[in-house]
């Protein structure tokens, strides 16, 4: 395995400092999970992991130093895909602790008996330059039909899809769809999945994005595959310019978690609030929530005493509620705090029989005159197993004054799609 990741050389480190350099991967890339059965052993090459997603990579490239032949080569690649099927088999093993280390050099243990239920996924990532045979059939069938998403792409076609894809959730959920589409698609024309010198996860993921983050099975034409990009890119220019506006300023949601991240002390850095935003998709993020907090952190400075307001995390069934304070002492701020993640809390109980989390995130501004967004942060969890009922009437009327249920939104890949 030591021999791979060094055949990979300058151009996996390339893309490894592109992964890195995107905030929402910063300090979830970890190299070469290690564990013991009963010497040390790898599973995998490298690992995005936030809380439920887990996605392994195992690498391989042609190493033009050595005398492989292009045939030798293409056997190389099943055997990473029957690695990462033991790769697998480690991950879903209750017994097995698998120690990480990301690229800030900060330590954690993947504990399944922690986790629980995880989605795991694998991508064997293939670096070539030259034109390569096709792939064994079995290679790819058995990918397709194993008990977890697994594909097999090239490097380049991983920086296709990264042209699309910048959270770990919308990975996850796009290799799940995918898998999902190739059991379909693979059986009756195996052809773009078995040539890697074709750009086919470029298509696959402009055919996901005209279909509004879906595979759409009855129109799929793999003669005319090559054309989706290009319906993409220019037939719908106008909402991918809305869309990519909205998701810009969705960025302000990886800079807390990434705040909140390096504020956590080496050794916490699966801290459940970074691991909550984490977990949102970039529309999500982009939805009403970017643009929100945007505007709450510069009406701070305008003057505003307070504002709030609550997020429903399709990913986690969570409620994250983020609280805008100007003025007072950080004590009272903290009290306020503790006081609203009850009162949304009670509401969602009392009103939905909710029966999981509420996360806060609370922001607090000493001086209107600072140029900082916030001096300090509060972060606090209210657990439904937790709370104390019946819940008092007079109580319940005030929360109620504060939240109202709340509404889950509506996520769309391009905003104002009907309009084109």
């Amino acid at each position: 395995m030591k021999t791979e990741r060094n055949d990979f050389g300058g151009r996996f480190e390339r893309l490894f400092s592109a992964l890195c350099s995107k905030t929402f991967l910063s300090g979830f890339v970890f190299h070469s999970p290690k564990f013991y059965n009963p010497t040390e052993a790898e599973a995998g090459d490298v690992l995005l992991w936030i809380r439920r997603f887990v996605v392994d990579f195992e690498l391989i490239s042609q190493n033009h130093e050595k005398s492989d032949s292009a045939k030798q080569f293409v056997k190389r690649i099943g055997h990473k895909r029957k690695q990462l099927i033991r790769d697998f088999e480690v991950f879903r093993n209750p017994e097995t602790e698998i120690h990480l280390t990301n690229e800030l050099g900060q330590s954690v243990v993947f504990d399944k008996k922690d986790i629980g239920h995880f989605l795991f996924q694998g991508i064997v990532l293939v670096d070539c330059n030259i034109e390569m045979p096709n792939l064994h059939i079995e290679t790819v069938s058995q990918a397709v039909e194993a008990d977890f998403p697994l594909a097999i792409m090239t490097l380049q076609g991983f920086y296709d899809l990264l042209a699309e894809v910048d959270t770990i959730p919308d990975l996850v959920y796009y290799l799940k769809d995918r898998c999902v589409f190739l059991k379909e698609v693979f059986r009756k024309d195996p052809r773009p999945f078995l040539n890697l010198s074709l750009r086919t996860e470029r298509n696959l993921i402009a055919f996901y994005k005209l279909n509004q983050n879906r595979f759409d099975l009855e129109h799929w034409d793999s003669d005319e595959a090559d054309v989706y990009p290009r319906i993409l890119r220019e037939r719908w220019s106008d909402s991918i310019a809305r869309r990519d506006e909205e998701n810009r300023t969705s960025l302000v949601v990886d800079r807390i978690a990434d705040f909140i991240r390096k504020a956590s002390p080496d050794g916490e850095l699966a801290k459940l609030h970074g691991w909550e935003l984490s977990m949102l998709s970039r529309r999500q993020r982009a939805t009403g929530m970017g643009g929100k907090i945007a505007t709450a952190l510069i009406g701070l400075r305008d003057g505003r005493k307070m504002r709030y307001f609550a997020i429903y995390n399709q990913a986690t069934d969570c409620w994250l509620v983020f609280y805008f304070r100007y003025g007072n002492t950080f004590e009272q701020f903290v009290n306020e705090c503790e006081v609203i993640v009850r009162y949304k809390l009670v509401v969602e109980i009392t009103d939905r029989s909710f029966k999981h989390s509420v996360f806060l995130y609370g922001f607090w501004k000493r001086d209107q005159g600072s140029d900082q967004a916030f001096d300090h942060m509060c972060l606090r969890i209210a657990d439904a197993e937790s709370e104390v009922s019946p819940i008092p009437s007079q109580y319940l009327d005030t929360a109620r004054e504060f939240f109202d249920g709340g509404q889950r939104q509506k996520i769309s890949e391009f905003p104002s799609l009907s309009k084109d």
